[in-house]
């Protein structure tokens, strides 16, 4: 019996410094495999970036990483197990982030707003209020949470707000917030509002289930990630520069053609505003954006 190294090679990296952090088994639909994460470039002369897969005899890449990851985990948010990935970096896969990721198989996707440093561990863990994802940094306040964070999506968690908005050519500074509550149970009790926008404007809410982004666009940025659904034109009201508001509630997302199947108990959904500027230069304007999740 002796230890033997995979398919003949180790990790690769140019120059002095390559690390392996973490290993975790995980089967994403395509049947079990080993995946490695930590500071590299290849593994056995494969591009791999970060994090590799190694499955009947072969690594490949998932997408890559483009910092260090230090830990992996697997752990169901109720749509079956998917493997986290946390580290130091803000792009998987293209993707813009902030530390911490899930890989549903095909593609990497945020979680919310993200974590601000670096994340050393991860381990999924029930603290007697549901299954949670806790993540440990190595920074002593994170999202306002000291060394650990938990990640789940128990009905009832607070909406979180993320991102910034774009500054209007008046000085505005739109922004969209909702309440504890997202409850179809009337669907009309929770709504989701966008205000201090520029008054007498025409604009929309719009969504997605997919988790969060960050992609600069019309002077701004667009905090949801693809596929995105749009909501009713509105006009946002008011009479001075700041007090224009569009206002959703549930029963508009689910009066939307894909609304009744992707607005489901236990569902996350991630919203934000855009809304016509005419005297800017993009001629557009985005709020913040807003993340919560569906109740019965």
């Amino acid at each position: 019996m002796q230890w033997q190294s995979l398919q003949g090679g180790g990790v690769g990296l140019p120059g002095e410094g390559a690390s392996v952090r973490d290993l975790y088994v995980h089967d994403d639909g395509g049947g079990p495999a080993l995946y490695m994460a930590g500071d590299f470039h290849e593994v056995s002369g494969t591009v791999v970036e970060k994090i590799g897969k190694f499955q009947n005899g072969f690594w490949s890449s998932i997408g890559g990483i483009n910092n260090p990851v230090f830990a992996l985990a697997v752990w169901d948010e109720g749509t079956g197990p998917a493997l986290f990935a946390a580290g130091f970096f803000n792009d998987a896969g293209g993707t813009q982030v902030s530390n911490i990721v899930a890989w549903d198989g095909v593609n990497w996707r945020g979680l919310g707003v993200g974590l601000d440093h670096h994340q050393a561990m991860l381990h999924s863990f029930d603290t007697g209020a549901g299954a949670a994802l806790i993540s440990r940094q190595n920074s002593a306040v994170v999202n306002g949470y000291a060394y650990l964070s938990k990640w789940n999506t128990a009905p009832g968690c607070a909406p979180q707000t993320y991102c910034t908005g774009t500054i209007s050519f008046s000085g505005c500074a739109p922004t969209i917030a909702a309440s504890w509550s997202a409850s179809l149970s009337p669907p009309g009790a929770f709504s989701i509002v966008a205000s201090q926008l520029e008054a007498q404007r025409f604009g929309l809410q719009f969504f997605g289930t997919s988790g969060s982004e960050l992609v600069p666009i019309a002077g701004g940025v667009l905090c949801v990630q693809a596929p995105t659904y749009r909501l009713a034109v509105q006009n946002s009201g008011g009479a001075a520069a700041f007090d224009g508001s569009i206002v959703t509630t549930p029963a508009e997302l689910l009066a939307h053609p894909s609304g009744s199947a992707l607005v489901v108990a236990e569902q996350q959904i991630n919203q934000q505003t855009w809304f016509r500027d005419p005297i800017a230069p993009s001629g557009v304007a985005l709020t913040n954006a807003v993340q919560y999740v569906v109740v019965a």
